[in-house]
């Protein structure tokens, strides 16, 4: 629960993922993990699902679930899952039966249901999956032997306000084997479909900075992937190579290498990937427009130097060397009019941290940065600030001492983050 409860933890994971993107993506589409994550909206997405993970039990069930048999014989159990607990069917002869809880929605609003689901033998009849009474939503069918797979099952609750969800074996005839459930998620889908937002921020960042060959690699693999996860992890690649020149040296080769990658995903998948074929000529990659800043003072120079040194130090792994950001992680300072405006403004983000949205060159960015003002002093601070207010293009004063101590006094006893709103009220 502390760690769930730790909200830069997302954030941190989201730069490190984007730092490992194809290390990371590998790791998901083996059955990886699946850690909590801001929407691209910045709402978040609240589990519904009770004992997440099946955790908690009592007298021998999850809290909130319950077994039922429609048909056949069942045995059913709490046995060990992917992380803890997991809940188990097994069916001898073949049996008809689900682990179900019934949990309250909001009429004809989206959801999406993420799980994972592990099998042995399974056979006759649909198989394992996850589908509600009453409600045609029904995710992919696990059969066979099987490690751990993720599955999703997006669903409307249409006039409902509540719905009765399934960890079915069976379904629609009676199936033999033993399938094992774990990490149910039901989360309200924001406007536009918001989920997979960690997939395709880390995807995004892949086709931004990734070697070629793992990109081409990680297309191949998602042929045998849950779609859900297999269309986030292909909006942010296309996203971000949309966003970028690719290679000057990708050559036939390396395009056809591509395309034989692409031709083995689904049809529906194939498209996004195809827009693309005619942009592969090559070029140069992203880079940030630089002008010429106005020389500093002798006296200034060393405090931006200190600055330089201390930003690769602090600051290099959101916001980049180049100063461009991470794309939907952290916002560019190069050229960015927070960076080149008031000093006062960004003093304070820097100093209490800043809770997005914040729109930098055009794009909005949702997610929190956390305060540095108990592990930097105000020298630390003006010296950081001065140097990213005149690099990259940058040609704004220099920050004084004075000017970072002046605010922190004032904002003592600020405890929580700025948000855009409140900084431009301060004058």
């Amino acid at each position: 629960p502390e760690v769930q409860g730790d909200k830069y933890l997302p954030n941190a994971l989201a730069i490190a993922a984007a730092h490992h993107a194809s290390g990371f993506l590998a790791a998901e589409l083996r059955g990886g993990v699946t850690l909590p994550f801001a929407d691209d909206d910045g709402t978040g997405g609240l589990n519904l699902a009770p004992s997440r993970g099946f955790e908690d039990v009592a007298d021998g069930k999850p809290l909130g679930w319950a077994p039922h048999t429609y048909g056949g014989k069942a045995d059913f159990a709490i046995d060990q899952g992917r992380h803890g607990n997991a809940v188990k069917i097994t069916a001898q002869d073949g049996a008809d039966a689900s682990w179900m809880t019934t949990i309250p929605v909001k009429a004809h609003t989206a959801y999406r249901l993420i799980g994972f689901i592990k099998t042995k033998g399974v056979a006759k009849a649909t198989g394992a999956l996850f589908n509600l009474n009453l409600n045609p939503a029904k995710s992919a069918a696990v059969t066979g032997t099987s490690d751990w797979k993720r599955v999703t099952m997006d669903f409307n609750s249409e006039q409902a306000t509540a719905v009765e969800v399934n960890c079915l074996f069976g379904g629609w005839g009676q199936s033999s084997g033993t399938a094992w459930y774990d990490d149910v998620t039901i989360t309200e889908l924001a406007a536009g479909g918001a989920t997979g937002a960690l997939e395709r921020v880390v995807a995004r960042n892949l086709a931004h900075h990734g070697v070629l060959a793992d990109q081409t690699a990680l297309i191949g693999s998602l042929a045998a992937a849950d779609r859900g996860l297999a269309k986030a992890i292909l909006d942010g690649l296309v996203t971000g190579w949309n966003e970028r020149d690719l290679p000057a040296d990708l050559g036939a080769k390396e395009q056809g290498a591509l395309a034989a990658a692409a031709s083995r995903l689904p049809t529906a998948l194939q498209a996004p990937l195809s827009t693309l074929t005619t942009r592969w000529a090559g070029g140069a990659a992203a880079k940030p427009a630089v002008g010429h800043a106005s020389p500093l003072p002798a006296a200034e120079q060393q405090r931006f130097a200190s600055g330089k040194t201390r930003y690769l130090l602090l600051c290099v792994a959101c916001h980049q060397p180049n100063g461009m950001g991470l794309a939907a992680v952290a916002p560019p300072l190069a050229k960015s009019e927070w960076v080149n405006g008031p000093e006062s403004h960004l003093a304070r983000f820097v100093l209490h941290g800043v809770k997005g949205p914040i729109t930098a060159a055009g794009v909005s960015f949702t997610l929190e940065m956390p305060p540095w003002k108990d592990a930097l002093d105000d020298t630390a601070i003006a010296e950081i600030l001065t140097y990213v207010r005149h690099e990259w293009g940058n040609d704004a004063p220099p920050v004084q001492v004075a000017t970072v101590t002046a605010i922190r006094a004032v904002e003592q006893a600020r405890k929580t983050p700025w948000t855009v709103d409140e900084v431009k009220k301060v004058p």
